[in-house]
């Protein structure tokens, strides 16, 4: 199966948020993930956010975790510009 992620479905796995099961589910069943060159900045910037908002709950070694999480989900990312992306719409 192709699917495309957003920033929403990758977070929601890193943060453990509710809907966490169906975005795993989702991400872990997936043959080929497709997404815009926008998902490492948007979900670099919301980790970062995260962190700033719950400093008191999370050091820096949750930041460090949490993005080499991310890291290792964008490796199977395969990007497309955003041109491509409407041009299929």
């Amino acid at each position: 199966m192709i699917s495309y992620f957003d920033s929403s479905v990758l977070l929601t796995i890193l943060l453990n948020q509710e809907r966490y099961d169906e975005a795993h589910s989702l991400w872990s069943n997936t043959d080929f993930c497709l997404s815009s060159f926008l998902l490492r900045i948007e979900t670099n910037i919301s980790l970062c956010r995260t962190h700033k908002i719950f400093a008191h709950k999370h050091d820096y070694s949750w930041l460090a975790e949490k993005t080499d999480e991310l890291d290792e989900m964008l490796e199977n990312i395969n990007y497309k510009s955003m041109v491509a992306i409407f041009l299929y719409i």
